[in-house]
């Protein structure tokens, strides 16, 4: 995960302390925490007339849209992927952080390593964009102290509403193996939409001229399954604690800490506020569950039925 706030000296020390943020160390693992239940996928079933083909590629898988009481989701079919980064893929990670920061480092992005093959023996649903203004009040049933319109995402979520709003959906979080593989695909491109970086595409520090955005407002950065804002916009929460990888579903990584805030949940997508390395779709972030600030947001996903 690259420094984040950390990199701007003071400013971000003072960021930090109105927002509850900090530095951690994790073993080998070096940490910026931006900081219903978290279940562990099941990946038992087989449904073969969603799993990909041997060969399919990002480009030759159809996206599939269905509707759940009005909340558009997107079909994740099973497969496999290379989750993480490989050398010359953070070697670019330094290079886009450069543009920003010239003390950037590889180090900097070592909890996306090593890179290991995830698989999923069932499709699951996705929301295609974040949770929208509207919609989490609908649950929530009080107002946000911003102006923000029905169709933007909500500010200053906990994880604990994001959990929570999920279940009342019938849904959850997903876990952050599930979020990046809906966001690169089996072709583990570095962005939703292909390897190489482009502006127009999303919503990030170097284009964004209003704190309140719509959901979707970037159709040109849409993944392979249909997803859209998985690159910038609003950093997302996930059920997954923050640990070092290989990711391994059974390894407590999904586990429920109940009300504990002294761990950190896993955010991804990086954020409208964010430069151009934080968009790749293997960047990791973490926060305490209890922790808001704006730019988070979240989308929740359902398994298939």
């Amino acid at each position: 995960m690259n420094q984040g706030l950390a990199r701007y000296g003071i400013i971000g020390v003072l960021i930090l302390a109105t927002t509850g943020l900090l530095v951690v160390m994790l073993p080998s693992v070096t940490a910026f925490s931006i900081g219903m239940r978290a279940t562990a996928p099941t990946m038992t079933a087989v449904f073969a007339a969603t799993r990909i083909p041997a060969g399919t590629s990002n480009s030759t898988w159809t996206p599939v849209e269905r509707d759940f009481n009005g909340v558009t989701m997107v079909l994740v079919p099973a497969g496999c992927f290379m989750m993480g980064s490989t050398e010359a893929q953070i070697d670019y990670a330094v290079e886009l952080a450069r543009k920003d920061d010239v003390d950037a480092q590889p180090e900097w992005f070592g909890d996306e390593k090593p890179v290991h093959e995830v698989c999923f023996d069932q499709p699951f649903w996705i929301d295609q964009t974040e949770v929208t203004h509207a919609q989490f009040e609908q649950i929530r049933g009080k107002p946000d102290s911003l102006s923000f319109t029905g169709d933007s995402e909500p500010e200053h979520i906990i994880w604990f509403e994001a959990r929570d709003f999920c279940a009342l959906r019938g849904a959850r979080l997903p876990t952050e193996a599930e979020w990046e593989y809906a966001a690169r695909g089996p072709e583990g491109f570095i962005f939703p939409w292909g390897n190489t970086f482009e502006a127009n595409r999303l919503l990030y520090a170097g284009n964004i001229r209003s704190q309140i955005v719509d959901v979707g407002s970037k159709p040109g950065g849409v993944s392979w399954v249909g997803a859209l804002d998985m690159s910038g916009s609003a950093w997302e929460w996930t059920s997954s604690l923050y640990q070092p990888y290989p990711y391994q579903a059974t390894d407590g990584r999904e586990a429920d800490t109940g009300t504990r805030t002294d761990i950190l949940r896993v955010l991804r997508g990086g954020s409208r506020y964010e430069v151009e390395d934080s968009a790749r779709a293997a960047n990791r972030g973490g926060g305490h569950p209890d922790a808001w600030f704006s730019s988070l947001g979240f989308r929740c996903i359902r398994s298939y039925h």
